[in-house]
Parts: C-alpha cells; sequence; structure tokens
C-alpha cells in the first residue's frame, strides 16, 4: 500500500462491526462533511479515486504554480530583485493552494458517485466546522415538524425540524425528555410548510 493510501486509511477510514466508518475532509470551508457506513469494496473504490485524481491532476497543479511564478518574476523585471523573488514565491504558494483546493473539490464530485447510495454514520472522524452560517442553512432546507402528544387529545408540543417524521419525534424526545415509553410511543409528527422557531 503507498504512502498516500496508508496515510488516507488512518485519516478517514474506521473499522467498525460490519466495516468502516468514512468521512472526507470537507471540501470547502462552508459545508460539513457526512460520514458514512462502507464495506471492503467500497473502501477500496474510495481510495482509488483518491490515487487516480492525485496523480492525475497534483502534478498540473505544481507546473502551472511554477509557471506562474516564472512568469511574475519575468514580469517585474524593473523591480528590485529581491522583491520578485518575494513575490515570485507567493504566487507559487498561493497558486499551489488554490490548485489543491480545485483538485480537492473534483475528487468530492467523483466520490459522490460512490457515496450518495450510501449509509450515513452519526459517527464523525473530523469534528463538524463551527459556522453558525451552516447551521442555518442547513436547518433552513429541512423539513419542519409539529410534534403532539397524544392522550385523549391532542397536546402541541413544539416544532422540530427534521428529514422525515420518525427523526421528527427521535428529536422531539431527546428536547423535550421524554423518556416515559408510553408518552414516547403517543407522539405524532405534522409536517408545516413554515411557522415559528422551535422553541
Amino acid at each position: 500500500m503507498s504512502t498516500l493510501s496508508a496515510d488516507l486509511e488512518r485519516r478517514m477510514f474506521k473499522a467498525v462491526a460490519g466495516g468502516y466508518v468514512f468521512q472526507p475532509p470537507s471540501s470547502t470551508y462552508f459545508r460539513n462533511a457526512d460520514a458514512y457506513l462502507v464495506n471492503e469494496f467500497q473502501k477500496a473504490d474510495i481510495l482509488a479515486i483518491y490515487r487516480a485524481v492525485s496523480a492525475k491532476w497534483r502534478p498540473v497543479v505544481v507546473r502551472t504554480a511554477l509557471v506562474l511564478a516564472v512568469a511574475t518574476d519575468a514580469l517585474l523585471q524593473n523591480a528590485e530583485f529581491e522583491h520578485r523573488i518575494l513575490l515570485a514565491v507567493c504566487v507559487f504558494i498561493i497558486a499551489q493552494i488554490v490548485g489543491l483546493k480545485i483538485v480537492s473539490c473534483l475528487r468530492f464530485r467523483r466520490l459522490r458517485r460512490v457515496l450518495d447510495s450510501l449509509p450515513r454514520s452519526d459517527e464523525r472522524l473530523f469534528p463538524r466546522l463551527n459556522r453558525p452560517w451552516i447551521a442555518r442553512r442547513k436547518d433552513s432546507t429541512s423539513p419542519r415538524w409539529s410534534v403532539y402528544h397524544i392522550h385523549g387529545t391532542a397536546e402541541f408540543m413544539g416544532i422540530v425540524d427534521a428529514p422525515d417524521e420518525q427523526t421528527a419525534i427521535r428529536k422531539a424526545i431527546e428536547k423535550y425528555e421524554i423518556s416515559d415509553p408510553v408518552d414516547q410511543a403517543r407522539l405524532v409528527a405534522s409536517p408545516v410548510p413554515s411557522g415559528p422557531d422551535a422553541s
């Protein structure tokens, strides 16, 4: 196994019962990457994508950065030598940072073909990005559910954001600390198009 593959395996895979938890680093500053449950074959496919994309595009990034650095030096022939070298080095470094970020996005696009059909995992290998606007954006696109406790009459509990009814009920159980299994079984969730923030 190559050094790259071994490093990827240590950082992005964790052995669990029945396979692995896989979580790629976030491809951008503005989003959190999901974690997935994968088997041995899916793990091999993911590592193959990482190796293929890196082998194809990283040399291109380095060559492009070098060309830009040389071009910067050539355009500044009338400047002080130290300034020319400093600017050329800065251009070389920045071009590589931008290029590698583009490679990361390209890699993630290829990974989506494998990941879209995989089950998600609640266990995370990388911490969530603490970006308030990410949480707001995620919440704004999630369906909203009115949760009721049914016992003769329907008692309104509150509103939660969740992708489906069962998740909404689970969130309500946690949020309102409903420990009695009988009371938990009496909860129902009804979708709402909009409404006040959950309290």
